[in-house]
């Protein structure tokens, strides 16, 4: 399901002064850079010299590497490049001017999955699989035309096995299958995965939901917050990603309700009720775009003549 991905980040920015000489104060090695899993599984890295401004005309390249099982994580905390624009905070075009590009390799080809610039804090992503590469970019200028010190950016990586979800049992494997049951907890949350951040790309997680069959429990699902890029009916025709329901077994989509996908569901959308103490949530994502994803709570609760909704 999940395709080989990496993620490439790499930074132009400062061991070269606008006259194309190095900063005695920066260094080539600040901007290549690889991090193994195998060597910590968290860190930091910042553009050379931070919080200090960084030069212009430098490329800095940041490479991640986890274990196949593992996934990466980076959560940009502060970010402050220099911006043509009155309104950095805002911009619209960061194309030409100081970015930070983030790539991952899909089937060989990479792909951007971010491009940032301007200024921005806790921007949080993840790679499909255990490689990520992040680019920022420091155009040629000269020194006299910066008004304002620019800081770069300060970042943490991760490499996690569960996906960046925190809730629920995950199968033991270090698949992104999480299971609640009843016993454990009669009600809770539960994420797309790297929420709030965008959810990884290629990626298919379930949700096990066990009541109590004696106690005849069904399970309520209620959305919270939900932005799913896609387009209804949510199929793989119009390269949507989706969340499905099932009451049956493993793999096996309900036929009497459709996919939900896009950012706004309607209020009868928003619950969804099982038949019976056995359901399941499956979100899929395809390689083509990202979002924020799905918040939503869950309830184990006596069952009182309900069924599972229907919805167009």
């Amino acid at each position: 399901m999940l395709l080989s991905l990496a993620i490439l980040i790499s930074v132009l920015s400062p061991s070269l002064t606008s006259k194309g000489k190095y900063s005695e104060n920066d260094s080539a090695s600040d901007c290549v850079k690889t991090f193994k899993s195998e060597e910590g599984k968290e860190g930091t890295f910042t553009s050379p010299r931070y919080p200090e401004e960084y030069s212009s005309g430098q490329q800095c390249k940041y490479e991640f590497i986890g274990n196949p099982e593992e996934r990466v994580q980076v959560i940009f905390e502060e970010v402050q490049l220099y911006y043509i624009s009155n309104d950095a905070k805002d911009p619209t075009e960061c194309t030409s001017i100081d970015s930070i590009r983030v790539q991952i390799k899909d089937e060989g080809d990479l792909k951007d999955i971010g491009l940032f610039c301007g200024e921005m804090d806790n921007r949080q992503l993840m790679s499909p699989n255990q490689f990520m590469e992040v680019i920022f970019d420091s155009v040629e200028r000269e020194e006299s035309s910066i008004k304002a010190p620019f800081k770069g950016f300060k970042a943490r990586y991760k490499f996690l096995t569960n996906f960046g979800i925190y809730t629920g049992i995950q199968d033991k494997a270090d698949k992104c299958i999480f299971t609640f049951t009843s016993r454990q907890a009669k009600s809770g949350m539960f994420t797309s995965p790297n929420y709030p951040g965008d959810y990884p790309r290629n990626t298919e997680c379930q949700y096990v939901f066990k009541g109590e069959m004696e106690e005849e429990e069904i399970v309520q699902i209620h959305f919270l917050t939900f932005s799913v890029e896609g387009i209804k009916p949510c199929t793989e025709e119009t390269k949507s990603d989706s969340v499905s329901f099932s009451n049956f077994g493993f793999r096996i989509s309900d036929r009497k309700m459709s996919k939900l996908c896009g950012n706004f569901l309607s209020t009868h959308q928003r619950t969804v009720t099982s038949d019976g103490p056995y359901f399941r949530v499956i979100f899929k994502s395809n390689s083509v775009y990202d979002d924020k994803g799905f918040e939503a709570s869950y309830q184990f609760k006596k069952k009182k003549g309900h069924s599972m909704r229907f919805y167009e």
